[in-house]
């Protein structure tokens, strides 16, 4: 990412939808949160819970994760980037 602007960039959110050859497995960050449901709902991969069609519940897996969203708390300076990155493994 990269602020082209002239001012400081605030209240960025970076949403990433998974792609479908994809099976999320990690982000370098801690600050990425995941969704589980097509991007309804946010959270810690290990707080997040899938219930199965006989209804069970389970822990989520990384091969749950539909979307990654990264929330920047402080402004990105005008000119300034950085890289945003995750990890998965083709399916």
């Amino acid at each position: 990412y990269r602020n082209k602007g002239s001012a400081p960039a605030t209240g960025l959110v970076v949403t990433n939808p998974m792609p479908g050859a994809v099976a999320y497995q990690s982000s370098p960050d801690p600050a990425a949160i995941v969704s589980i449901d097509g991007g309804r709902t946010w959270g810690i991969l290990a707080r997040l819970r899938i219930r199965e069609p006989d209804g069970t519940v389970r822990g989520a897996r990384p091969e749950d994760v539909t979307h990654v969203r990264w929330t920047f708390a402080k402004a990105i300076p005008a000119g300034q980037g950085g890289k945003l990155s995750f990890r998965g493994v083709v399916r």
